[in-house]
């Protein structure tokens, strides 16, 4: 389960970051996107009016899936190519992007060392999303989220039983038990007030506590899957933006 947890905090980290970055751009006017597979964010591409940033970081991530579902194409034959203005990333002489200056900006670095970060963390990705649909890992995945479910299902049902007792136990207390809520003498709620306060409270902590759980829950088993971890980025992204306002 560790790797698991390092997952999700990757994640988590990865979605903070981005957030910011999508911040700053918006804040200078910047057309950029983030180019993705699998959910996991790789780098930022800039776009221009005839090339929105979105179709650009759409296409990359289109021709990386089809080299990574592509086993017989070695990581080792992604290579650059440098021209004139931009930097060209292929492999097996098929384009899979071109670096321009624009893209050494926002990264604030040098366009010929951004070249070998960005082949880097392609590589990186194409050998994570191979491994990640091998039957062994796929397996192992699977039962993971099966046990996760079942840990869920226990745990719902265990909340569910622990508030059902508190609250028989605050009914069946005597209104002797339950004090009044008193100023200088003067009834600010009766007994009947305070008991049903108390029971209105134990549901709302029961609730807030199974959705929690569930949150929990759909973060490690959407994450556990390439084909449903951008879910879980995206779950993510949207428990962030209200803080990041």
């Amino acid at each position: 389960m560790k790797a698991q947890a390092f997952l999700l905090l990757g994640l988590f980290l990865s979605a903070s970051l981005l957030h910011a970055e999508s911040d700053d751009a918006a804040e200078t006017g910047i057309d950029t996107a983030t180019v993705s597979v699998d959910g996991i964010k790789l780098f930022p591409v800039r776009g221009i009016e005839a090339y929105p940033a979105k179709r650009r970081a759409h296409e990359i991530r289109q021709r990386i899936e089809e080299i990574a579902g592509d086993k017989t194409v070695s990581v080792d034959v992604i290579k650059t190519i440098s021209q004139k203005d931009r930097i060209q990333i292929i492999a097996n002489d098929k384009s899979i992007m071109a670096i321009l200056d624009a893209d050494a900006a926002l990264a604030g670095l040098d366009r010929s060392l951004l070249a070998e970060v960005y082949i880097q963390r392609i590589k990186e990705i194409i050998l994570q999303y191979r491994e990640e649909r091998s039957p062994d890992i796929l397996m192992k995945r699977i039962i993971h989220v099966l046990a996760a479910t079942m840990i869920l299902i226990m745990l719902l049902l265990a909340n569910s039983w622990m508030f059902r007792r508190l609250h028989r136990l605050i009914l069946q207390r005597d209104d002797s038990q339950i004090a009044a809520l008193k100023i200088k003498s003067i009834d600010i709620l009766t007994t009947q007030q305070v008991r049903a306060l108390i029971t209105g409270t134990l549901r709302v902590t029961k609730v807030l506590l199974a959705l929690v759980m569930v949150y929990l829950y759909l973060q490690l088993a959407l994450s556990l899957l390439p084909w449903t971890r951008a879910f879980a980025v995206a779950l993510i992204e949207m428990t962030l933006k209200p803080v990041q306002v």
